[in-house]
């Protein structure tokens, strides 16, 4: 397994051959002058998460609290920001 690095004109330029490689255990790191900004791996490398939702023991105060309306205070502190 090797590390290739490239910049993003050359990865664009080469992707099915930079694809293939990751395919075959190399690592690709794509650049942006000398910055790393992505890199590149085999799917089967990344170990697959795990999605759902989080359990939560909410009490009834505390849904009620979370959904109860803004108070007159509070609302334009959020909506100066949308």
């Amino acid at each position: 397994m090797s590390v290739i690095t490239v910049n993003t004109y050359e990865a664009k330029a080469n992707l099915s051959k930079l694809l293939t490689a990751c395919s075959h255990g190399d690592d690709v790191t794509i650049t942006r002058g000398s910055v790393p900004i992505a890199r590149l791996v085999a799917a089967s490398s990344v170990p697959e998460r795990e999605t759902g939702f989080l359990p939560l023991n909410l009490s009834d105060e505390s849904v009620a609290e979370s959904l109860a309306p803004l108070s007159d205070e509070a609302l334009p502190g959020w909506l100066k920001n949308s």
